[in-house]
């Protein structure tokens, strides 16, 4: 009996639990499904669930939150669930967050019409009214509205989402989000905060939180200099918000209802120049409002003094829709003690202090807990601009000692910038999105979402023209293929004497070549990815000379042109693609049959000259390389009938081994950005299966480090910044402007357009002109301009610009260096300051002597360029 009992006891253990499963699920499910909403009216099908209710918290003092939680639109069961919250203080997450910014529906007249950019695209999104008093949630005892503050609210969101999950317990173990916007700043970072110090077992990831309230100070005084930049507020308003009254200053005044005469004045007269007819949560959106912006006016109101409210010239859908009776009973919401639902809550009496507690130490805990922190910002915004954002987060890395990753630059959606973007440490994250208001997605939903999409991936705003929808289609990259044809017999290249080099040489057939272009031009006639076929690789040898070049080169040309009429012909030059002086003389003549599909390219590295820039003075070697250019190959850009000039090639050492390599780079990357060309890095590749009989060589020349899996040296990439742009347009009309280039860094010197300057990453432009010898260096069409203050200290802005100390000369012999004299009469140069990545200094200028032709030291950190561009806006 006992062999007999114990598989029927086992059997009876397991459909024992099979019904207490079974059972324990159908509770949980009756939970869920009591909250479920079937459709809500006016809305189209969908095929996703929709769920909306109560979770009630503290039995003693009760509270009702009301959230609406839509599932994601496909695949909802792999992808991360994400908590959205609204700002305020006492704004609707559901009302702003799901029905006006990213929600899957949006209200027009009657009916829901479906949001083309809904995050549920992606995830599975929760949106919460809280605290208690906002929206459709309420408290039983009306005393708590007037108690709430921040710690409370994180206690509750908390005490939310345990109680919600145990409804829901198919997202306990899910990767969790939070997000939110505007003082969301505050309820975001102190809930993930309280998540880890309660050790609770949600699964949080990471935070996003949109032109948010992090630093009191910071965000609201760099509204004067916002509105002032934008031009809504004169010199003299700015002037009084930076000396008299600031906006921080005006705004906690006007909390506690004690603003001062002067400080009513300056916010007065800020009023007065603005008007009333700017949407101060997006300065460049026409006035016909929505109320949707009412979280941005709960930190706005009465911040300046007298300030009429933004009239509203259109009924606002999302508050006609959720006043609906049968829209409220389709999402089992209530009013109690509101007579209608509000976008901000009327009886909500916040604790205002919590306004001025800085949020960069609880970001801080956060990164420390590898807790992944991204923060965007619409740069339309003057509510919390994005300029005092970027000051709070810079800090926050620096005081973390957090490396940049990924250096600023633009970001893309599809072929347009989306944006600015900077990464520090991988874990922390600084975006832009353009054209954006204080409430992002409402005004740009594509944008939005396209940030949102790489948050939760973890992965890098996209570069240009990446294609994020189709990642894995090489098209999508808008790759651009160039055919090149290198050796006729297979080896490395190149060496003078390989028997490759020359049309005739050993190795070179002139006319198994021409059939090779014929063959190679057919072949990618129907491939837009290839835009252009090289003739051949530097041309070189013993046996060059000019009549085969011409012979051969012509005759090359056409065959390409007639096996694909749709690519651009690259026309090889002599000795190593250096030299094209033959044309000076003699034209190709090709024009007229091959109309606008001729392109020159030419190569350069350090060791075209050998040894020669460490032997040397650098200003006069990289005069003379740069006047050799321009003599062999780059006077085919200028005359009455200018060519296009390819850099097919330039490259370094990329290991920092090779000291030619290190002082030729500035001196190449100032020639690049003068003229402005397209350019091609040598190489691409990290290492080799085999070079030259040896396997797994590496390629010190590479973007990529040996196992091709990261950038070799990422710094040389940041670099490249200014030279990725495009800085002449032909075509265009526009005047010129000039901006300060340091080819040295890479950096483009920018200000604050008060006292100083900087080195900046190339991705905005401020002008700065000079008229000469003896003239001011001066910012824009400011009254500002450069001066010295003396030898090792940073150089300022004055609009004194005609003192000895702010008029600038060229250094003899030197291509880059200018030069002024301090207090003492003594010359001092611009001076990038090794120790700080930003400043710029005034100090003795390296190789200023009359020794100068024989002086070693290397005075590239002194080298300033002036720059013209017509396609940027400085």
């Amino acid at each position: 009996m006992s062999i007999m009992s114990e598989p029927w006891i086992l059997s009876a253990k397991l459909l024992f639990g099979v019904i207490l499963m079974h059972t324990c699920l159908r509770g949980i499910v009756s939970i869920a499904a009591s909250d479920e909403v079937v459709e809500l009216p006016g809305q189209p099908p969908v095929q996703f669930k929709q769920y909306a209710g109560y979770i009630s918290l503290d039995e003693a003092k009760p509270r009702y939150l009301f959230y609406y939680f839509v599932e994601a639109e496909s695949n909802s069961s792999s992808k991360p669930l994400v908590l959205w919250l609204n700002g305020g203080p006492g704004c609707s997450s559901v009302g702003e967050g799901a029905f006006v910014e990213h929600g899957p529906f949006k209200p027009i007249g009657s009916v829901l019409v479906k949001n083309e950019y809904s995050w549920n695209k992606e995830a599975n999104m929760l949106y919460l009214e809280s605290p208690a008093g906002v929206g459709f949630s309420y408290s039983v005892n009306k005393s708590f509205y007037s108690s709430a503050n921040d710690v409370i609210t994180a206690g509750d969101n908390l005490a939310f989402l345990e109680k919600w999950l145990e409804n829901f317990p198919e997202y306990k173990n899910r990767d969790f989000y939070i997000t939110g916007e505007s003082y969301a700043g505050h309820y975001v970072p102190q809930l993930a905060n309280l998540i880890i110090q309660s050790k609770s077992k949600i699964n949080l990831k990471g935070i996003a939180i949109g032109n948010p309230l992090l630093d009191f100070d910071t965000d609201f005084n760099s509204r004067g200099e916002y509105l002032w930049s934008h031009g809504l507020i004169s010199d003299d308003t700015y002037d009084l918000f930076n000396n008299v009254c600031n906006y921080s200053t005006i705004r906690r005044q006007a909390q506690y209802r004690s603003v001062t005469p002067t400080c009513s004045q300056v916010a007065n007269q800020a009023s007065r120049e603005i008007g009333r007819f700017i949407n101060s949560y997006d300065i460049t959106l026409d006035i016909c409002l929505s109320n949707v912006f009412s979280q941005s006016q709960v930190l706005l109101d009465n911040s300046q003094g007298t300030e009429t409210k933004i009239d509203v010239c259109v009924e606002d859908e999302t508050i006609e829709y959720l006043n609906r009776k049968d829209v409220q009973t389709a999402l089992h919401a209530r009013l109690i003690g509101v007579s209608q639902w509000t976008p901000c809550s009327s009886v909500l009496d916040y604790e205002m202090k919590n306004l001025e507690t800085p949020m960069t130490p609880v970001l801080a805990s956060l990164l420390k807990s590898g807790i992944r922190v991204f923060v965007f910002s619409g740069d339309q915004d003057s509510v919390l601009p994005l300029t005092g954002t970027r000051l709070v987060v810079n800090g926050l890395a620096k005081k973390l000692g957090l490396n940049t990753t990924l250096p600023y630059r633009a970001w893309f959606n599809g072929n347009q910038v989306g944006g600015w973007t900077q990464v520090y440490g991988d874990e922390l994250t600084f975006a832009t999105i353009r054209g954006a208001a204080h409430e992002a997605p409402f005004s740009q939903p594509e944008r939005s979402f396209a940030l949102f999409k790489a948050f939760l991936g973890g992965k890098p705003l996209p570069p240009v023209g990446v294609n994020t929808d189709k990642e894995d289609d090489n098209a999508s990259f808008r790759v651009m293929v160039v055919l090149d044809n290198h050796v006729s017999e297979p080896m490395w290249c190149c060496s003078n004497n390989d028997g490759n080099g020359f049309f005739g040489d050993k190795y070179f057939d002139p006319e198994e070549w021409l059939r090779g272009l014929s063959i190679v031009g057919e072949r990618y006639k129907n491939t837009p990815m290839v835009v252009a076929m090289s003739l051949r690789n530097e041309l070189r040898g013993p046996r060059q000379n000019e009549v085969e070049w011409y012979q051969w080169v012509r005759r090359g040309a056409t065959r390409v042109h007639e096996a694909n009429p749709n690519v651009l012909v690259l026309i090889s030059g002599l000795n190593y693609d250096l030299d094209f002086t033959p044309l000076l003389s003699e034209p190709l003549g090709l024009d007229d049959d091959l109309p606008n599909k001729i392109v020159y390219e030419t190569h350069r590295y350090s060791f075209t000259e050998g040894q020669r820039w460490v032997t040397q003075p650098l200003n006069e070697m990289c005069n003379n390389v740069i006047n050799d250019i321009n003599r062999r190959a780059a006077f085919l850009t200028t005359g009455s009938k200018p060519s296009p000039l390819f850099i097919t090639e330039f490259g370094v050492n990329l290991m920092g081994t090779r000291q030619t390599d290190d002082v030729f780079l500035p001196c190449y990357m100032s020639f690049l950005a003068e003229l402005d060309l397209d350019w091609a890095i040598w190489a691409l590749q990290g290492s080799y299966y085999l070079r030259q009989g040896v396997q797994n060589m590496d390629e010190q020349y590479g973007l990529l480090d040996k196992n091709w899996a990261r950038l070799r040296n990422p710094a040389f990439n940041a670099k490249l910044c200014l030279l990725h742009q495009t800085l002449q347009v032909p075509k265009w009309t526009s005047s010129n402007y000039t901006f300060l280039y340091h080819p040295m860094t890479g950096r483009c010197i920018g200000s604050d357009y008060r006292s100083q300057i900087f080195a900046y990453e190339c991705t905005v432009l401020n002008g700065w002109s000079h008229g000469g010898d003896g003239t001011p260096v001066q910012l824009g069409t400011t009254p500002l301009c450069i001066a010295v203050a003396g030898d090792g200290l940073p150089v300022k802005l004055t609009t004194n610009c005609n003192s000895r100390e702010s008029t600038w000369n060229s250094v003899r012999n030197s291509r880059f260096q200018i030069a002024s004299k301090d207090g003492n009469g003594v010359d001092l140069c611009l001076d990038f300051d090794p120790n700080d990545s930003l400043r710029i200094l005034s100090r003795k200028c390296i190789c200023r002597d009359n020794n100068g032709f024989k002086c070693l030291e290397n005075p590239q950190r002194q080298w300033f360029q002036f720059v013209s561009t017509n396609s940027r806006f400085v």
